[in-house]
């Protein structure tokens, strides 16, 4: 009889080669739409596009470096100016823009850390985002074992250093292998009255609540008293008081019951001239 012929072995199933990302020009922009909604409140902030987009592309193009030699971003303004929204924005903008649906993310301040240790810090985050908010205080230290860290393995963590810009300046001064690998920079400016008034409604409308006419009024008015050459109004001052118009706004249950007129068309409720009044 005569042998049946072997059956040949099925070939191993070979594994896809790794994605590896295209480069991409890094060069200013626009905000996409899908980023106006991550960075609302600074759209209209001249300049603020352009420099996040051009750190989205600079950590889009270091991503395919397993190190954190470079693609690392420095946040400067002055306190309470939106530096710690806006990284998030960032954030959230460079996991939309590298598919990545769940990244690891760290905030920490920066004077907490120099008794940690850096390189376990590192491997912990590896793969994520690690936010040093007033990194000015660091210690000369932990810098220079962040910065040895840094260019070992670190499946491109993107370290993203914020504080205000004589500070954190100061600190990099001091280390400038260190400063090298943060190769993108955003500086937030000092706001306009009228660019404080739209971050004013922008963050009044997540809240649930609109500016009337009077009240956006009242709102410039109250700016206005409080600028100083010294000491310019920042975001984060606009923020209280509009969350005090809105605690102001809600008043007693039963008077809230019979007020007239006390919903836009939208559904949010109107914040007006006498809830500024404080």
């Amino acid at each position: 009889a005569e042998e049946e012929p072997e059956e040949e072995p099925e070939p191993e199933p070979v594994a896809p080669a790794p994605k590896i990302l295209e480069r991409v020009e890094v060069i200013p922009r626009k905000f996409t739409e899908e980023e106006e909604i991550l960075f609302s409140y600074f759209t209209d902030i001249p300049g603020i596009s352009q420099q996040a987009t051009l750190a989205l592309a600079d950590i889009h193009n270091n991503a395919g470096d397993k190190t954190s030699k470079s693609g690392n971003v420095l946040i400067m303004g002055r306190q309470l100016s939106g530096k710690t929204r806006l990284a998030d924005a960032l954030i959230c903008a460079a996991c939309m823009d590298l598919n990545i649906e769940a990244a690891k993310v760290a905030k920490v301040i920066g004077e907490d850390l120099n008794d940690k240790d850096a390189a376990e810090i590192v491997d912990n985050m590896a793969g994520g985002f690690l936010l040093i908010e007033g990194a000015g205080s660091l210690s000369d230290e932990f810098v220079e074992n962040l910065n040895k860290a840094m260019e070992f393995r670190t499946d491109s963590l993107v370290v993203i250093l914020e504080d205000e810009k004589a500070d954190l300046m100061n600190m990099l001064k001091k280390h400038e292998d260190f400063a090298k690998k943060f190769t993108s920079t955003i500086i937030i400016p000092v706001f306009t009255n009228d660019e404080l008034v739209t971050f004013a409604r922008t963050y009044a409308n997540e809240q649930g609540y609109k500016l009337d006419e009077m009240g956006t009024l009242a709102l410039y008015t109250m700016i206005g008293e409080n600028q100083k050459d010294t000491e310019p109004v920042v975001v984060g001052k606009v923020k209280k008081m509009v969350d005090r118009a809105i605690e102001r706004s809600k008043g007693p249950k039963i008077a809230s019951l019979f007020r007239k007129n006390a919903t836009a068309e939208d559904g949010r409720i109107w914040l007006r001239e006498k809830d500024f009044r404080f």
